[in-house]
């Protein structure tokens, strides 16, 4: 009494779409049941393909169900988005054990290729039309809606694109066609009805020539074109898992961004990301620059009602511009300008120039000795002495030289020997000294 009391008081169970859900579920359990005993029976495995579609139904009654449960849910603070993405989780695993039970379905008809076993046919084509029905049922009355917007915007898959050049050739002799096979064919629906007609074709050639291998050959077919309607499905619910931007919106949400530019106040968007929340609940978060002068809630409000009509759980971030240099600039503008106060630089140490008293100024004097050599600074030095036969004053020019040290050793009747500071040889030109009226 108290688990029924329990049962009755469920939300889940008192949801209004609870019922159908419940009836389609036992419906295709009886099914799958009656197809599984008619597998073992024929021993089909073409038969037993076709019998991992309703495997697939199955789990997307349960995946319809435990959406029922998730809209019950609300947000918590461990869960800041609710268990939107628990019902695409569930998808996405429907998808890829459709997928292994193909393969391992694949791997029994590639052993049954060399030793074919005998295939009864009696309840083969009863088979296909059970499934037949069946399928069509689900795929129409219940699809799971997680499930129906994967397929609404998951790329065509292989079969379907060979059903639409099939397609178009047949509206090239009969126009009118056209309205009928033209329009994208549920994938799900295509599955099923090919699925029925490989199975009915395979029990009416075993029949008709006993080729029994035949039947490991349909099964590997069938198992293929499984694999690859399941394939598209995975891919795009992966992509949303992995939270990337949905390619079916890129144009849109480009649009508004454009058109989100354009307010007064904003000055650009950085960080900007969109995904995929649950079906047909787009998420997303983005960092708004702004003026300095503008208001923050404006901007956040008209933003958000830009991209309302697309984005249902929007993030905004506003920030204002700063021009402001921020504390580490400061800090190291201040330690550069420390730095280059306290440098000093050492003045340049020259020779100090000595005369040559010995030099007599009548003597021969040279044009080289008259003109400085490379490197060497020039000076005016005053009047040192009264020539004392002439009564007038000698001019005098003192070379001082740089200090490198010679290459060639000058003549040492013309220079002065000394020591530097640092304690090396240094030679130097030494002050010569012309009378007004010498002789040269």
């Amino acid at each position: 009494m108290g688990f029924m009391k329990l049962l009755k008081s469920s939300p889940v169970i008192r949801d209004h779409r609870f019922p159908k859900l419940f009836l389609l579920l036992l419906i295709n359990i009886s099914s799958t049941g009656l197809l599984m005993h008619w597998c073992h029976a024929s021993n089909s495995m073409v038969l037993m393909a076709y019998t991992c579609l309703s495997y697939f139904h199955q789990l997307s009654l349960l995946t319809s169900l435990l959406g029922l449960w998730v809209a019950t849910r609300r947000p918590e603070l461990a869960m800041s988005y609710g268990f939107e993405r628990c019902e695409t989780l569930a998808v996405f695993s429907s998808t890829v054990l459709a997928q292994l039970a193909a393969l391992f379905v694949s791997v029994s008809c590639a052993e049954r290729l060399f030793f074919p076993p005998d295939v009864a046919t009696g309840r083969m084509v009863l088979g296909a039309a059970v499934g037949l029905l069946c399928h069509l049922l689900l795929v129409y009355s219940g699809p799971s809606r997680t499930l129906q917007h994967v397929i609404e915007v998951s790329p065509s898959s292989w079969l379907q694109e060979q059903f639409a050049d099939v397609c178009s050739s047949l509206c090239g002799v009969v126009p009118g066609l056209g309205r009928l096979l033209l329009p994208r064919v549920h994938t799900l629906a295509l599955l099923s009805v090919s699925g029925a007609a490989l199975v009915a074709l395979t029990a009416a050639g075993i029949d008709a020539r006993h080729y029994h291998v035949v039947d490991p050959i349909a099964g590997l077919c069938l198992a293929a074109c499984l694999v690859g309607t399941m394939y598209p499905l995975c891919v795009n619910v992966g992509r949303s898992l992995l939270q990337t931007t949905p390619s079916h919106v890129v144009s849109q949400l480009d649009k508004c961004l454009r058109e989100a530019l354009t307010l007064d106040g904003v000055l650009e968007f950085r960080h900007e990301h969109f995904w995929t929340l649950s079906t047909g609940v787009l998420a997303g978060s983005l960092h708004a620059r702004v003026r300095r002068d503008a208001k923050e809630q404006e901007v956040l409000s008209k933003v958000s009602a830009r991209f309302a009509s697309l984005v249902h759980v929007l993030t905004v971030q506003v920030f204002k511009d700063d021009w402001t240099r921020s504390q580490t600039t400061l800090h190291l503008l201040t330690s550069s300008a420390l730095a280059l106060d306290q440098t000093t630089y050492a003045p340049p140490r020259y020779a100090t120039p000595r005369l040559n008293n010995d030099y007599s100024s009548r003597g021969s004097f040279s044009p080289t000795e008259s003109s400085p050599r490379p490197g060497a600074t020039v000076a005016s030095a005053p009047l040192l002495a009264t020539a004392a036969n002439g009564g007038g004053g000698d001019a005098q020019r003192l070379y001082l030289s740089a200090l490198e040290p010679a290459t060639v050793a000058p003549p040492t009747d013309r220079v002065a020997y000394y020591v530097s500071g640092d304690g090396a040889p240094r030679w130097t030109v030494a002050a010569s000294t012309v009378a007004a009226g010498g002789r040269r």
